[in-house]
């Protein structure tokens, strides 16, 4: 058994090679950001079904469309900090909880209204995952695998997309072979009801391994927990205990409960630059990602419209081409992966920039 102090436990871990519990960990957080991508742009296939089915106007298109995106700030701006004080363990259990509930009432929808509120209710469910998720691999990961393990999690958005416009693909393809005289009413829900099994698939796996960080345990100077959850996720016995010029209440820890950041610090002079660095690029590329990428199939349909070609075979086409575009989102993380470390953050997202 190994004896440390709380502030050596950083240097410790970046020290470690990958465990098994840090794979588990990556996993189901690039499990969770694929459930997200997937139902962020499954209901760019769906909406055209949608807009039939409940004789809806352009607008209440666009509002539903998006309201999974006004979920998604919602639920990172206020269960993000939650997440700091009840632990990223119990929030992300609540968090599956909520997506599974609100994908399943997403599905069975009767009308525009309850179809706003469900969808609503499951972009509060990814706002929370990304987050949750982040820290999850930014707290448990040694710092020289940290960049490829984020962006790696993060490219898994682009295969839950892909999945996505396949699944409504098939979806219509079916329906269009087996029952064409159903597929406005039944099509999408079929669609959105795929994205309940996979956060069925996704909770469970979560249950199956449940892990704190030894970091939030750290925070809350709990140290008994910090050093069990330390043990499991380094394989090997850790006891963590507080360091010499500390005390129960206060600890050296970069972000000790003694000291909490708020949300003002982050536009302080102290901050504001990697505020600026993180906020302003991300915004500017979320405006091309789903701005546009919502909407990608409506896109492909309109200028790939054939007079004479029926409602069903339009949306066959405009899926498939969906299909084809996300393609390319998993070449363009894929090359990422393979460069972050050789060129660097910066220089990169300012080629992604260029490319874009």
């Amino acid at each position: 058994m190994k004896t440390i102090s709380a502030s050596s436990f950083q240097d410790e871990l970046d020290a470690s090679p990958l465990t098994r519990p840090m794979w588990m960990l990556w996993i189901l957080s690039a499990g969770l950001i694929a459930l997200d991508g997937f139902d962020f742009f499954i209901i760019g296939v769906a909406m055209p079904f949608i807009q039939r089915d409940f004789d809806l106007s352009a607008g209440w298109v666009g509002v539903i469309a998006t309201s999974a995106l006004l979920g998604a700030l919602i639920g990172s701006l206020t269960l993000g900090p939650i997440t700091d004080q009840v632990g990223r363990q119990k929030m992300l259990v609540l968090d599956i909880s909520l997506f599974i509930v609100a994908s399943l009432a997403t599905a069975l929808a009767w009308n525009a209204w309850s179809l706003l509120i469900f969808r609503t209710l499951v972009g509060i469910g990814i706002g929370a995952d990304y987050p949750i998720s982040v820290a999850y691999i930014t707290e448990n990961t040694p710092a020289k695998h940290r960049g490829r393990m984020v962006i790696g999690a993060f490219s898994f958005q682009a295969v839950g997309a892909l999945l996505g416009a396949l699944v409504g693909w098939v979806t219509v393809l079916i329906f269009q072979q087996s029952a064409p005289e159903l597929a406005v009413s039944q099509a999408w829900r079929w669609m959105l009801g795929v994205g309940v099994g996979l956060s069925i698939l996704v909770g469970g796996l979560r249950l199956l391994f449940l892990l704190e960080s030894p970091s939030y345990y750290l925070v809350k100077s709990n140290y008994t927990a910090a050093s069990e959850a330390a043990s499991a996720l380094l394989e090997k016995e850790i006891t963590l205990k507080p360091d010499p010029q500390s005390n129960s209440s206060s600890s050296s820890h970069p972000s000790s409960s003694a000291n909490p950041l708020r949300y003002r610090d982050l536009f302080s002079k102290t901050y504001r630059e990697q505020t600026a660095l993180s906020a302003i690029p991300w915004f500017l590329q979320d405006i091309a990602t789903y701005g546009i990428g919502i909407f990608t199939p409506t896109i492909i349909a309109t200028l790939t419209f054939v007079e004479g070609d029926d409602f069903l075979t339009q949306e066959i086409a405009s899926a498939k081409g969906a299909a084809i575009v996300n393609v390319f989102l998993i070449v363009g993380f894929g090359l990422a992966i393979l460069l972050i470390n050789k060129v660097g953050r910066i220089s990169l997202q300012i080629i992604g920039f260029i490319g874009m």
